[in-house]
């Protein structure tokens, strides 16, 4: 009885050390697929997205869109935030809306994933609100550093957004950051389809922004969001459309 006694101890004890063996060795590839795709989307950035040199020229940049959307169709815009890491296509997946939120540029399935919207937003960005969506990597990839514009001085410093699509250049100024709830905005609000939430929403807006500005129910937001450390919890930083250009 003392010898099987033994063995089912010992068979325990390797069985626990091959478990936590391949839960290591499984946690490392995935921490190396993901450092590989975020390299990969690097390339993506510096080749075709807005390049260190137009960085003084934002408004100017020359994305390409062309070879974007040969390498995948679902990317329709590019988002640019000058001074951070947020300088991304901008994919959205007409069959299935969250298919970017575990899907990469190439199409496979983990993380960082892509910045997406939902196809209940246009693809034009004249919505009353377009969410857009992003992970918040450790590595302040994607939406990580999302979590600075808590910081007024930061804030002050980063406080233009632009939005590249084939044909034009739009400009958004910063309305606010803060810390929300998980509600999902569209869903609240029944995509704005009724002004009167729109105005009430906006009324919110202001109230929570630390900044001083207007806003009416003629104006175009749009609401980065990504997620935090808590599950109930969202991280969101507005900005409001101020100008719209044709690109060249």
């Amino acid at each position: 009885m003392k010898i099987m006694k033994k063995r089912k101890w010992l068979l325990g004890i390797i069985l626990v050390i091959i478990l936590g063996g391949s839960f290591f060795f499984y946690e490392k590839f995935q921490d190396h697929q993901v450092k590989k795709r975020s390299s990969e989307l690097t390339k993506v950035k510096e080749t075709l997205g807005v390049a260190k040199e137009e960085e003084n020229t934002p408004e100017f940049a020359d994305v390409d869109f062309e070879k974007l959307q040969k390498e995948n169709q679902d990317v329709y815009a590019w988002i640019y935030i000058p001074g951070t890491k947020v300088n991304y296509p901008v994919l959205q997946n007409q069959q299935e809306p969250d298919y970017y939120l575990d899907h990469n540029l190439d199409g496979q399935k983990g993380y960082p994933a892509c910045i997406y919207t939902q196809p209940r937003n246009q693809k034009d960005f004249q919505d009353p609100d377009t969410v857009i969506y992003g992970h918040n990597m450790k590595d302040g990839s994607m939406f990580g550093g999302l979590k600075l514009f808590l910081e007024r001085e930061y804030r002050k410093k980063h406080g233009n957004l632009y939005i590249y699509t084939p044909d034009k250049v739009m400009t958004y100024e910063l309305v606010g950051a803060y810390i929300s709830d998980d509600a999902l905005i569209l869903n609240k609000y029944h995509d704005f389809e009724n002004p009167e939430d729109f105005q009430d929403y906006l009324e919110q807006v202001v109230e929570k922004s630390e900044e001083p500005l207007r806003l009416n129910t003629g104006d175009r937001l749009i609401t980065l969001s990504t997620c935090t450390s808590e599950e109930d919890q969202r991280l969101l930083v507005q900005f409001v459309q101020r100008k719209i250009e044709e690109r060249n």
